[in-house]
C-alpha cells in the first residue's frame, strides 16, 4: 500500500510542476499581452481588439491552476476557531469530513464541467475567434487538479498523518 501512495505522491510531483510552470506560463502572458496593450492604446492611438480577451482568458485558466496549488500549500482561507478547540482526535476527524466533502464537490463540478464543455465546441469567442471549449475547459481541468491536490492532502495528513 505505500508503494502505490509513494508512486501516487510522485505522480502527483511531476503534475504540480507542470502546473507551477504553466501559472507562471500564463502569468508572463497576461502582463505582456497587458503591457503592450497600454503602450499600444497610449502612445501610438492603437488599440489590439484581441488583448483583453486573451488576458481574459488567461487570468481565468490562472484562477483555476492557482487555486489547485492553494490546496496544496494550504492557503485558502479557513475559519478554524471551533476546530482548534477539538481534541487532536476529533480534529483529525473533523478534518478528514472536510477533505472528503471538498473532493466530493471539486468531483462532481469537474464531471458536470467535463460534460458541458463539449457542447460549446463550435461557439466562437467574438475577437480571437477561437473555440470557447478552450475558455471553459479551465473550470473541469482546474477542479481535476483540485481533486488531484485534495487527494494527495488525504494521503498526507489523513492516511499517513504527515504535518
Amino acid at each position: 500500500m505505500d508503494k502505490l501512495l509513494d508512486g501516487v505522491l510522485k505522480v502527483i510531483a511531476v503534475i504540480d510542476r507542470i502546473v507551477r510552470v504553466l501559472i507562471v506560463a500564463n502569468m508572463s502572458v497576461f502582463v505582456a499581452v497587458l503591457i503592450a496593450e497600454v503602450i499600444l492604446r497610449y502612445i501610438f492611438s492603437y488599440s489590439m481588439s484581441w488583448s483583453s480577451e486573451l488576458a481574459s482568458y488567461l487570468f481565468v485558466w490562472t484562477v483555476f491552476l492557482a487555486a489547485g496549488v492553494g490546496f496544496k500549500t494550504g492557503d485558502h482561507m479557513a475559519v478554524s476557531i471551533l476546530v482548534d478547540r477539538l481534541p487532536e482526535k476529533a480534529n483529525r476527524v473533523f478534518n478528514f469530513c472536510i477533505h472528503l466533502v471538498v473532493l466530493a464537490f471539486v468531483v462532481w463540478v469537474a464531471k458536470q464541467g467535463y460534460f458541458l464543455v463539449p457542447r460549446l465546441f463550435n461557439q466562437t469567442s467574438p475577437a480571437l475567434r477561437i473555440s470557447m471549449f478552450y475558455a471553459y475547459l479551465s473550470v473541469p481541468a482546474g477542479c481535476s487538479l483540485m481533486a488531484m491536490y485534495m487527494l494527495e492532502l488525504i494521503i498526507r495528513e489523513d492516511i499517513r498523518q504527515e504535518d
